[in-house]
């Protein structure tokens, strides 16, 4: 009886630690929100040459400065536009943001293009208004190794979880870091995350245990 009630007790104190652990691992709701504040969903509307017709597809982004500076993927604004594995040039006429994106605050800016880089993907936007936001810092002082928690915030899936006129609801996916891919240098040029990332998540922040990007 006693060596039954001593091994109840481990294992009652590992099951207490390991909750401990997972709670660690969750950020305050004040963390939450500013993330969720600072994130936006991105809708581009194109149209193809010799047609009138507008096609709308979308993706994510998060705010890089208090301007509205906004970092998104280059695939999201490009004009290209891939269906499957065919490419269709089209036209870009609209970018616009939508800060706050399925809930009563949500709000609408139009954006226009500041940078872009083709190979590492990336582009700038910059809300036309000006207006304040919050925004994201990316991390430089956090050591990344594999098995590293990470939150993958955005809009997957876009217009098809939309909520009348303020847009869809953002998602939060739970993942780690996967591995850590180097060069011939040693210099660190990929890291692999095993989060889940649909169709309209591109652009948006991967953010690590401390609540940067």
């Amino acid at each position: 009886m006693r060596l039954f009630r001593k091994n109840f007790s481990v294992l009652f104190g590992l099951i207490f630690f390991c909750s401990l652990q997972l709670f660690s691992q969750a950020f305050p709701p004040k963390t939450i929100k500013h993330i969720k504040d600072s994130t936006v969903f991105i809708q581009v509307k194109r149209r193809f040459p010799l047609s009138d017709q507008v096609f709308p597809t979308s993706g994510s982004g998060f705010f890089i400065s208090k301007h509205g500076h906004v970092v998104t993927c280059y695939h999201v604004i490009q004009p290209i536009l891939q269906v499957y594995d065919i490419f269709f040039p089209s036209s870009v006429t609209e970018i616009q943001i939508t800060q706050h994106s399925g809930s009563e605050k949500h709000q609408v800016y139009p954006c226009k293009v500041l940078a872009v880089d083709e190979k590492n993907d990336l582009a700038i936007l910059k809300v036309i208004e000006n207006i304040k936001t919050p925004y994201l810092e990316l991390e430089t002082d956090e050591k990344l190794i594999e098995t590293l928690p990470v939150w993958v915030f955005g809009y997957p899936f876009g217009e098809a979880f939309a909520v009348i006129q303020r847009g869809p609801e953002i998602t939060i996916g739970k993942g780690y870091v996967s591995a850590l891919r180097h060069d011939d240098k040693g210099i660190l040029t990929t890291i692999q995350v095993d989060a889940a990332i649909n169709r309209g998540n591109s652009g948006g922040p991967v953010i690590g245990k401390n609540g940067k990007v």
